[in-house]
């Protein structure tokens, strides 16, 4: 309600109450008393109109107290619901902003907010997506065997837990993502569970990059499994990050079993020694040293040309 609205309120009233008691003065007692009372006699004039000016005017004072509160009631309404009104515009400006598709669903599984990304994924208005069920909208846009894969997730965030799981998607927009999914429970007083937040994070181009390194990383321990010579990779710490299978040979061991050991852990003490002082000049003279070097198995002495080189990261 505005002040003008209050204030018409405040008027329409104490004219209301003038009318009764102008009537009541001069209608009223003029009709009804000399009927009643034998020994009625009228009020002079001058009376009736101060007794009718008076009672307005306290009919008037006393409406400026619940006046004044209902206008400040009134400003205090105004106020939060600008609050909610601005709110709400900076939730929709920030949610709409963001490339992820962002959704609220409540406990009937019926979509109550959604963002530009999800109009932009469904090509369709949100006022076309908003009220209705999550099954509905997947069945008619995407498939509802889609939505059976979705609907375990939905209905456990629905019992109050977090959920986070991968899928691939067809949409409506004819992209095929492949998407990173939470939803995440909203709790109302007591615990209760109102609803949940989707947030549909587009991985499409994480996974093609992560398919790539597996492929390029196949290929190098193709490349390393066989070649005729012992070769091996370790750390800065001299830990060993791997062995091909010439080295496996050669130690009658396995890749796995030496992971994460020194020289020291694996050679005889003065083998293991003399290359970890190699180790240590390639690192600090970072470039590709050669030498050979002799190692004693049990009964048999094998001697080795050596390469080691130091491998870089992207700052060199």
């Amino acid at each position: 309600m505005t002040d003008r609205q209050i204030f018409t309120s405040m008027g329409f009233v104490v004219l209301s109450v003038f009318a009764l008691v102008a009537m009541w003065e001069f209608v009223i007692e003029d009709l009804i008393w000399p009927h009643i009372l034998a020994s009625y006699e009228p009020e002079p004039l001058s009376h009736r109109w101060e007794y009718t000016f008076v009672s307005t005017a306290f009919a008037a004072i006393a409406l400026i107290i619940p006046t004044q509160l209902l206008r400040k009631l009134n400003l205090l309404s105004n106020s939060a619901a600008r609050a909610v009104r601005a709110s709400e515009a900076q939730m929709r400006l920030v949610t709409d902003a963001l490339p992820a598709l962002i959704g609220y669903f409540d406990t009937e599984q019926r979509l109550q907010f959604v963002n530009k990304t999800f109009e932009s994924w469904y090509e369709v208005p949100r006022d076309e997506i908003v009220g209705r069920k999550i099954r509905d909208v997947m069945a008619e846009y995407i498939a509802e065997a889609d939505y059976e894969r979705f609907r375990p997730h939905v209905e456990t965030a629905l019992t109050g837990e977090d959920v986070s799981f991968e899928e691939l998607v067809t949409y409506p927009d004819g992209k095929t993502r492949y998407v990173w999914v939470t939803y995440v429970p909203e709790f109302g007083s007591g615990g209760s569970i109102r609803g949940a937040f989707a947030f549909i994070q587009d991985i499409t181009e994480r996974k093609r990059m992560e398919d790539a390194v597996r492929e390029s990383e196949a290929r190098l321990s193709a490349i390393i499994d066989n070649a005729p010579n012992a070769i091996s990779l370790k750390d800065r710490r001299g830990r060993y990050l791997l062995i091909n299978r010439v080295f496996e040979a050669m130690l009658d061991t396995t890749s796995e079993a030496v992971r994460g050991k020194t020289s020291r852990e694996i050679f005889p003490r003065e083998f293991a020694e003399s290359g970890v002082a190699h180790d240590r000049d390639v690192v600090e003279k970072r470039r590709a040293i050669e030498r050979e070097e002799e190692l004693v198995l049990g009964d048999h002495t094998y001697t080795y040309l050596t390469t080691k080189f130091p491998i870089r990261d992207a700052s060199g």
